[in-house]
């Protein structure tokens, strides 16, 4: 699960589609296209998350049963979470750590391709730390 900064996400335009298939493999880029996926005004958090689940179905390391998808979970106060739920052919443990590392340094590597970035706290804190912090930033325990 990622949280994407909700102050990036925006309509496409364009000069974005460009961009985006100067870095995605052409067949990829291809089937988003015939899907109707990426299209100027369509926003480039549906477009990310459609090139997710597309990138995923082409890579042999993962499998389509028994599912595979990406969805948008609830808002929070860091911005929306984008969650990927696959399944690895892998079976040893070393095999599958290297694969999910892989498919998480290229969610991470890919998301500005979209103009979009993951949220950071300013703080360094976790988004989803339901706690309250003083005025100095301390958290306080209630």
């Amino acid at each position: 699960t990622f949280t994407i900064d909700t102050g990036w996400i925006k309509p496409l335009e364009a000069s974005n589609l460009d961009d985006i298939q100067s870095h995605i493999d052409a067949r990829l880029y291809r089937a988003m296209q015939e899907d109707h996926e990426l299209e100027v005004g369509k926003n480039n958090l549906h477009a990310y998350r459609s090139y997710l689940h597309h990138y995923l179905l082409m890579k042999e390391q993962v499998s389509h049963e028994p599912y595979l998808f990406v969805r948008l979970l609830e808002h929070v106060a860091g911005g929306i979470r984008i969650q990927i739920q696959a399944f690895l052919t892998a079976t040893s443990m070393m095999a599958y750590e290297e694969e999910q590392s892989l498919v998480t340094e290229h969610v991470l590597e890919s998301i500005s391709w979209f103009g979009l970035r993951l949220y950071q706290s300013p703080r360094g804190d976790s988004d989803d730390d339901e706690g309250v912090y003083d005025d100095d930033g301390n958290y306080i325990i209630d």
